[in-house]
């Protein structure tokens, strides 16, 4: 998904303890990329991980996020 310009990319992951959300925010062209990866987790369900994982994401980007 794209977010203020960044490419946001996420990973849901299952374990024993339950759903972790892997995300990875790339921003900037060229050499002035940067990249940051994000977790968030462990969560008791897919939807629950899903939903926290797009506030973590979100919030630091605005509310300009497709």
């Amino acid at each position: 998904m794209k977010g203020a310009g960044c490419d946001v990319h996420l990973a849901f992951v299952l374990a024993k303890e339950g759903w972790t959300v892997v995300g990875t925010v790339a921003s900037g062209i060229g050499e002035n990329t940067n990249k940051e990866t994000i977790r968030s987790g462990p969560w008791a369900t897919q939807d629950q991980a899903e939903q926290r994982a797009l506030d973590a994401f979100t919030k630091p980007l605005g509310h300009n996020v497709g």
